[in-house]
């Protein structure tokens, strides 16, 4: 589980050790065990590779080729044949590498998904056979024999033609949500084996924008903003799901924060129901972890490494051990996802709430997950939790304590727009200062979904952010500042906001 790597920068001398530390450090924090090096991008430097084999990050590694029909003349192999053995020389005595993939998303463009060329076929054809499936490998077989090589990404495999993007064979990239503006519970019917891409798309923080942009041009529409959406439809998609999900954004502010909510959304959609289907699916790497620059993307993470509201939302999807609801043939489900080596047990309680913060239903029950699997431990007719009439009045709280670990997640049956939520009142505890970061407590009068923490330019992150915060509970926040700040120019530009 992980996420795809595009280079850090336009500029490769610029991304410093400290940049790649802090970029994989927070792959490492959300739990991750493999990056892939798309094949878009560059082969990285030996340094990334370094620190992969130190913090225990498999790396797949795409050769440089993607989205494209390459040559096939001798002249272009000859050097193709060189650069690929000095790569292999290069980075076959690291531990971190996983995996040789020959290109991204070639053979779909072979098969007519990019290009739709039949009388060149042949031609293609034969000119992607000797790169993919005879130079490659053969260079393989002699720097790196052991390491296993897949032909491309998405793939059925090794001459095994067909649709390369068949979920029953081989990997995926799964796209149709966001690609075609489909609902997030579309991903229920998807299948995969192996998901190698898919993501959603969120703008940069206010903080990030604000450092590249003049205050007049922070307009969702502006045209300067504009130019940094470089996907075609990505706006109307954006525009689209906001209009289910959200009441209309009261300002620019609050339009950013709305697009990180629904990239968070889709993860969880998404990721949550893969890891029901251990081990139909055992693999789960979105697109993307970095950032190139300040702009509308799939990262997690910001361009200068600061975290995203969904790479907090990853940390709780990608732990060990993660409790999770869905619907299935009108029923609803109840799975504990074990990815440890050893068996789990614990006790799960479930709580039913109303949007006013009433409780209305509460059981626990022991449960025990084998290692390495997933178990429903528990499920019913929906009416019997969400009844028609009353589905847009509830929601589902989920706890899980076992095996050392403490676990929470919620269940949205319905969007907020369509939801009896009004705007929490939260409330902040004074700030003080202890062992170099900065501490307080949070409460809300009601239910408070993906409540967002932000300190204005101060830079530095939250523990936890994005979260619940329900009525009667008290959540202590810890911020930790890269440079020492003083408490009260912190307490100023703390600002909190949720879904209202």
């Amino acid at each position: 589980q992980g996420a795809n790597w595009i280079p850090a920068d336009c500029f490769p001398g610029r991304v410093t050790h400290q940049r790649q530390v802090d970029l994989l450090q927070s792959a490492c924090a959300a739990h991750f065990n493999l990056l892939r090096v798309w094949g878009g991008g560059v082969y990285e430097s030996d340094e990334f590779y370094d620190l992969c084999d130190e913090y225990g990050l498999l790396v797949w590694q795409d050769f440089m080729f993607a989205c494209a029909l390459y040559p096939g003349d001798d002249r272009f192999l000859h050097e193709v044949k060189a650069e690929a053995r000095g790569q292999v020389r290069r980075l076959a005595a690291h531990a971190c590498l996983a995996l040789w993939c020959g290109n991204n998303e070639n053979e779909q463009a072979l098969l007519g998904a990019f290009w739709n060329h039949p009388e060149h076929r042949d031609e293609y054809q034969r000119a992607y056979q000797h790169l993919y499936h005879q130079l490659l490998p053969q260079v393989l077989h002699e720097e790196d024999p052991e390491r296993p090589y897949w032909p491309s990404s998405p793939s059925n495999g090794m001459n095994l033609w067909g649709e390369p993007n068949d979920f029953a064979r081989g990997d995926a990239h799964a796209w149709d949500v966001w690609s075609h503006g489909h609902d997030f519970t579309q991903v229920w019917q998807m299948h995969p084996r192996f998901v190698s891409e898919f993501g959603y798309q969120s703008a940069p923080s206010m903080a990030s924008l604000e450092k590249v942009l003049p205050p007049e041009a922070l307009d969702f529409h502006g045209g300067l903003f504009g130019r940094r959406q470089r996907c075609g439809f990505g706006h109307r998609t954006l525009e689209k799901q906001m209009a289910v999900w959200f009441p209309s954004p009261r300002d620019f502010a609050e339009t950013v924060y709305y697009t990180q909510v629904l990239q968070a959304l889709s993860l969880k959609y998404a990721i949550e129901h893969w890891r029901r289907m251990r081990p139909e699916c055992m693999g789960i790497v979105y697109w993307q972890l970095n950032d190139i620059w300040p702009g509308m993307s799939w990262s997690s993470l910001e361009f200068d490494g600061s975290w995203k509201l969904p790479h907090h939302e990853l940390v709780n999807l990608f732990a060990p051990v993660l409790v999770c609801a869905g619907e299935a043939y009108g029923r609803l489900e109840i799975w504990v996802s074990n990815h440890r080596l050893e068996n789990v047990s614990g006790d799960l309680t479930v709580r039913l709430w109303s949007w006013s913060g009433e409780r209305l239903r509460e059981f626990s029950l022991p449960v025990t997950v084998p290692a390495q699997n997933s178990q429903k431990c528990w499920d019913t007719p929906l009416p019997e939790i969400f009844p028609d009439p009353c589905r847009h009045e509830r929601f589902l709280t989920l706890h899980f304590s076992g095996n050392g670990a403490e676990l929470r997640n919620a269940y949205f049956p319905e969007p907020f727009k369509n939801t009896r939520l009004a705007e929490a009142k939260i409330k902040i505890s004074e700030v003080r200062e202890k062992q170099g970061s900065l501490r307080f407590q949070v409460s809300a009068d009601q239910p408070a979904p993906y409540v967002y923490l932000t300190a204005g330019a101060l830079a530095g992150r939250f523990a936890d952010n994005g979260f619940l915060l329900m009525p009667g509970e008290t959540r202590e926040v810890v911020f930790t500042p890269v440079e020492p700040v003083d408490v009260k120019a912190f307490a100023a530009a703390l600002r909190m906001r949720s879904i209202r």
